[in-house]
């Protein structure tokens, strides 16, 4: 058998080199996050509670999702059977005019 790759080693990683060490270190990318005095343990609280009522909301923004969708199918039909009566009557309404005029 072929030996393992050198990356899949479990051996200690190499020290890093000084440019990687003196590279600037990246920020949080949250927009909502904030750095200092104002990141208390209230807005901690916050967050964890605004958190739990997170799938009660997306389960809500479902069902309303879909009664909109059912609303815009049954609209639908309802109006393309209404059309189809209305068609129907407006071509019956042309055929006794004609025969009335001949």
């Amino acid at each position: 058998m072929a030996e393992a790759p050198s990356w899949l080693d479990n051996a200690a990683p190499a020290a890093p080199t000084p440019a990687a060490a003196d590279a600037p270190s990246m920020g949080s990318l949250n927009i909502e996050s904030s750095t200092g005095a104002n990141n208390t343990a209230a807005t901690a609280a916050a967050a964890a509670e605004a958190d739990k009522d997170l799938p009660s909301i997306i389960l809500f923004m479902r069902l309303v999702n879909m009664g909109a969708a059912g609303a815009l199918i049954a609209i639908s039909v309802s109006l393309f059977i209404i059309c189809k009566y209305f068609l129907q009557f407006l071509k019956n309404l042309c055929i006794k005019n004609k025969t009335k005029n001949q």
